[in-house]
Order: structure tokens, then C-alpha cells, then sequence
């Protein structure tokens, strides 16, 4: 029979064939494909007239993109053809929840060109990602549907970062989860909703930021924290946290100063926490740190299901001796879920 020799994927039903697309497209490298390259759908759109179909009806293979507009980026070798195919793209996503990723290291007349596109989609964020010179991002008008927010500024120094506005007051309702790149300070941010957040991510956290951070979010039910120590942080008031469930915590690649002692802080209570995860490395948990640990979490008396500590011969043979009342809790070894931005 002659329909014996067409091929199964074009026999596929539509709905069957996107579900492949989809899986194709989220193969390639990161959590967004990029708008150029070969794990796009305007890949797919040219095989075949039936594929082609396919996906311009398939409006959510166009929600997810990368928007790469760095100086080593095809999209500067041709002002007006990148800015025409992000306005395809868009286009073809319909009314689809966008997420997306806008990298760049300058902000100049092509970067900007591209950011406006996506600004006017703004009512359709849902997870935006911005590796990007600091500015005003997402303030200036609604932002109904974003529940993540990742803000990872282009390199420059922490000192020389500016308050910058993220979400106008009210803009954003259902913002709950917010990543925080290791070149932001927490004190640059202005307009973050905090108190609606739960879930926060920092790439690189003082303690002191740590703190306000826990100030200014007590809603907060998971943190994780690369830490770095700094000789002037204050003594902490006392915070509760009355609903954070799981903490990471691990040491900053490039620390040099030990935070065990300052993170871990005895006016600090977590009532609820079930998930403790620490990470130390370079340094090591001392007999006088595990003493703190115990402290903290029976002043707390947080109903702890996991505490993970780092892999060593010394915690093996000492940290259930020294937590006996967590002893069937306690984990060792490395982190394993760790946000990469």
C-alpha cells in the first residue's frame, strides 16, 4: 500500500508530533532555547509542510526563548533581522505564558531594541530571566502573570551597583519565586514584593544580607544561600521564620572567612524547618560548630526530616554522637539540588 511508505512521523496526529517538538526543543543546552541556532522550532517549521503546520499552531514550542544579544552574538552582525525574528517568535506564541532568558553585557541600541519586543509582552512573563546590565527591568506597567523573577547582572563590581526598580507596587501578584545573580546586593533592589515571596534563591549572600532578606520575606518556605563571611557584619536581632521548611546553605566559591557560626545564629528560630542542607567546603564543621547546631535547632524545636551535612571522616564518626536527638536525620555528602543560573 502506498500509505505504508509514508514515514510514522508524518502519520503522527498533531498533538502527538508537538509533544515531540516540545521534547526536542527542551534537549538543547540550558532552560531556554536560544532564537537562533539548531534546537529551535524554526527548525522544525522547514523539513516539511505538514511539520511546518505543525508548529506554527503549536503556540507554547514559541513561549520558551533565549534572547543571547552579547557582543559575541549573532544577533549584532545584523541590526534588523534579529529584531524581526523576535517579533515573529513572539507573535507565533500567541497568547502562551511566555519564559525567557535576556542576556547581554551592554545595553546599547540593539540590546535595547530586542528588550523593548519583550516589554510589550510583559503581560505574559511568567518566568523571566535577565543576565543584563542593571535597569529598570520589569517596572512600568503590569506584570499579572510572573511568579519568577532571576535577575543576574552582566559583571561589575557589587560596590559600583546602583539601586535600580524592579516591580512597580501591585504590578506583580503572583511573584513568589525570586533568583538573585552573585553580583546583586540586596540594598540595589528597589520595588521587590518581598513579603509575597516564598522561595528565594542567592548566588552570592552576605550574612547581613541574609539576614534582611529573612526580614523582609518572613513568608519565605525555601532559602538557599551561598554565603560569604564579612568581618563587619553586626550581631543579628532575633527573627522567626514561621514558615521556612527547607534552607541550603553552602560557602561562596571565592570566601575566605569561615560563616557557620554567624548564619546558624542563636536568635535566629525556624519552628517549621524540616530540610537542612550545608555545604562548607573549603572549611570544616568543628566540635564547637556541631555544639552550635544542636543549640539552634533544639532552640528552634523545628521538626527536622533531613539534615545534610558535608562528607568527612571526622562528622562521620562525631555528628551523630554530638545530635543525638536528630542522629536518624542526619545525611552526608554533596548538595543535591543547587540552582544554576
Amino acid at each position: 500500500m502506498p500509505g505504508d511508505l509514508v514515514s510514522p512521523a508524518l502519520r503522527a496526529p498533531p498533538e502527538v508530533l508537538a509533544e515531540i517538538f516540545a521534547h526536542f526543543i527542551s534537549l538543547g543546552n540550558g532552560k531556554f532555547p536560544r532564537i537562533h541556532g539548531s534546537q529551535t522550532p524554526l527548525l522544525l517549521s522547514v523539513v516539511c509542510s505538514y511539520w511546518r503546520a505543525v508548529t506554527l499552531s503549536t503556540p507554547r514550542l514559541w513561549s520558551t526563548l533565549h534572547i543571547f544579544a552579547g557582543t559575541k552574538s549573532p544577533l549584532h552582525k545584523s541590526d534588523r533581522h534579529w529584531p524581526h525574528l523576535l517579533s515573529l517568535w513572539l507573535q507565533r506564541s500567541a497568547n502562551a505564558p511566555l519564559a525567557f532568558k535576556f542576556e547581554t553585557n551592554r545595553l546599547d541600541a540593539q540590546a535595547s531594541a530586542l528588550l523593548d519586543y519583550l516589554l510589550a509582552h510583559r503581560t505574559r512573563w511568567e518566568h523571566a530571566c535577565f543576565s543584563a546590565p542593571p535597569g529598570a527591568f520589569a517596572a512600568g506597567g503590569p506584570l499579572p502573570l510572573l511568579k519568577t523573577l532571576v535577575l543576574d547582572p552582566a559583571p561589575v563590581y557589587r560596590g559600583e551597583i546602583e539601586t535600580f526598580h524592579i516591580v512597580d507596587e501591585g504590578a506583580a501578584p503572583q511573584l513568589t519565586h525570586v533568583v538573585l545573580g552573585e553580583r546583586v546586593t540586596i540594598e540595589s533592589l528597589g520595588g521587590v514584593p518581598w513579603a509575597q515571596l516564598t522561595h528565594l534563591h542567592g548566588a552570592c549572600v552576605y550574612p547581613h544580607e541574609l539576614w534582611n532578606i529573612f526580614r523582609l520575606a518572613p513568608n519565605l518556605v525555601s532559602c538557599s544561600a551561598a554565603v560569604v563571611e564579612f568581618d563587619g557584619d553586626e550581631e543579628p536581632t532575633s527573627i522567626t521564620m514561621p514558615h521556612l521548611r527547607n534552607l541550603t546553605l553552602k560557602t561562596y566559591p571565592y570566601a575566605e572567612e569561615e560563616w557557620f557560626k554567624t548564619i546558624l545564629h542563636l536568635t535566629l528560630t525556624l519552628p517549621v524547618l524540616q530540610v537542612l542542607c550545608i555545604a562548607y567546603y573549603p572549611f570544616e564543621i568543628m566540635p564547637t560548630d556541631l555544639e552550635r547546631l544542636r543549640h539552634f535547632l533544639e532552640l528552634s524545636q523545628c521538626p527536622i526530616t533531613k539534615l545534610q551535612l558535608p562528607s568527612s571522616d571526622y562528622l562521620h564518626r562525631a555528628a551523630k554522637y554530638a545530635l543525638p536527638a536528630f542522629a536518624d536525620a542526619i545525611t552526608f555528602g554533596p548538595l543535591e539540588e543547587w540552582y544554576e543560573i
